[in-house]
């Protein structure tokens, strides 16, 4: 009665092990998580790498000056741009999916940008 038990044990086994290999094939592997970026705002400098590999990616902003400042990111697929305001000595995020180009990444408030707070990025395609 055991070894009948053992063996049943060992059938479901298999059988959900298959049933899953099936799945993953069928749907694909989850999506990779977002690549995070630090980006540090102040008066008038930003720090962030110049060159990212496309993809989901997820930018976390802090502002260590004492004025309020936005991140501003214009480029492939984002013409209009996407941005997120950080008030002094806070931080904030901002999502989006990277495209293989050049982009701006710059301060739009008043004249922060005239004053430095702006920067190229060059995102390029992810190796296979």
């Amino acid at each position: 009665m055991r070894t009948d038990r053992k063996l049943s044990c060992r059938r479901i086994g298999l059988l959900a092990a298959t049933v899953l290999m099936g799945w993953t094939a069928a749907n694909g592997q989850p999506s990779a998580k977002p690549a995070g970026v630090e980006v540090k705002l102040s008066e008038y400098a930003i720090e962030m790498p110049h060159a990212l590999p496309a993809g989901p990616t997820t930018f976390r902003v802090s502002n260590g000056g004492k004025k309020m400042h936005t991140f501003k990111l214009q480029g492939p697929g984002i013409p209009d741009g996407q941005s997120v305001s950080v008030k002094p000595k806070e931080s904030g995020s901002l999502a989006v999916t990277l495209a293989p180009g050049d982009y701006k990444v710059y301060c739009p408030i008043g004249s922060h940008a005239i004053k430095g707070m702006t920067m190229d990025l060059k995102v390029t395609a992810k190796p296979n």
